[in-house]
């Protein structure tokens, strides 16, 4: 399969791409030059020439953006706004059959919030795909990516569309007892892109992608029944004041 990754050069860009690489073919754009085969991007947040490397692919798995939930708003509005919107216009110009589109957790922050502390318990409610609440201009941002999804899915008959609302990537969740809740293990994190790519499903899809923690709020099933994955990492310990 052809797949073109956006943000290729950040943390997810690399663990995803090192996990699809070598049995994929990859198009890896990034503004920053990680390796010779990354293609240099000016400006995602504004039509160019990039979109022209969409042209023939089998999945655009769009991961650039303005991370972390206190972003200003003129970064949101290029990165998060503008870019996932000339994404969508590419992909639907050359009938790119499938996009994954990287959202967020703070997507549904709000419900979370209102619906602790059972939703961490083992046996508490989940959150559900279905769920929505933004509590930030980050999250906002990311809800914006996933409606975008809904019209893509609508003007491309047959097409899919999965929005991947993600936990905590990275360092730090062990200092932070909400972060460990959410917290995703790089492991987990590659399986679960490795079957947004070539598992069987259409139409618009939202998933969560947390690990194996006892208390993440989020309903997991979802992502197991579209995508048949499980996750298997465990949080690491939390540290001592």
């Amino acid at each position: 399969m052809r797949i073109v990754i956006t943000g290729a050069a950040g943390r997810i860009g690399r663990e995803v791409a090192a996990e699809l690489s070598p049995q994929h073919e990859l198009v890896l754009i990034d503004r920053r030059l990680w390796a010779p085969h990354v293609v240099r991007a000016t400006d995602l947040g504004w039509p160019g020439e990039w979109m022209r490397l969409m042209q023939g692919a089998d999945c655009v798995i769009h991961l650039a953006a303005n991370s972390g939930p206190n972003g200003r708003a003129h970064r949101l509005i290029k990165s998060n706004v503008l870019a996932p919107f000339w994404v969508v216009v590419a992909a639907f110009r050359y009938r790119v059959p499938r996009v994954v589109f990287a959202s967020s957790g703070w997507v549904v922050r709000a419900v979370e919030e209102s619906t602790a502390p059972q939703c961490y318990s083992p046996n508490g409610p989940k959150i559900d795909a279905s769920a929505f609440g933004p509590r930030t201009l980050y999250g906002w941002s990311k809800a914006w990516g996933e409606f975008l999804g809904r019209l893509f899915v609508r003007a491309r008959n047959g097409a899919s569309f999965m929005a991947v609302r993600i936990g905590w990537f990275g360092a730090g969740a062990d200092q932070d007892p909400r972060g460990r809740s959410v917290w995703l293990g790089a492991k987990d994190l590659r399986a679960f892109f490795r079957r947004t790519v070539e598992a069987n499903y259409s139409g618009y899809i939202v998933t969560y992608a947390a690990s194996a923690q006892d208390s993440v709020p989020y309903d997991l099933s979802g992502s197991n029944t579209v995508l048949g994955w499980r996750p298997t990492e465990l949080p690491p310990p939390m540290v001592s004041a």
